[in-house]
C-alpha cells in the first residue's frame, strides 16, 4: 500500500469517506480501515459488495457527495 495509506490507517477513531471502496484495492483499504476501528462511509455505485461495518451509500459519485453534505 502507499505512504498515504499507511498513515491513515495509523490515525485513530477518524470518520472516513472511501470513494469506490466496493471492488478490488478500495475494498481492501475499507477493510483495514473498519479493522483499526475508523469509521467508514462507502460511495459506491456497487451496493452489494460494500464491506460489513462499512455504512453504504449507493449511486453516482455526485449525487452521493450531495447527499453527505446534508
Amino acid at each position: 500500500m502507499t505512504r498515504f495509506v499507511w498513515k491513515i490507517l495509523s490515525l485513530k477513531n477518524k470518520k472516513i469517506l472511501v470513494l469506490g471502496g466496493t471492488r478490488f484495492f478500495g475494498r481492501e483499504v475499507v477493510i483495514q480501515l473498519l479493522s483499526t476501528g475508523h469509521q467508514v462511509t462507502v460511495s459506491s455505485r456497487n451496493p452489494q459488495n460494500c464491506p460489513k461495518g462499512a455504512l453504504m451509500v449507493a449511486g453516482e459519485r455526485a449525487e452521493c457527495l450531495k447527499m453527505l453534505r446534508g
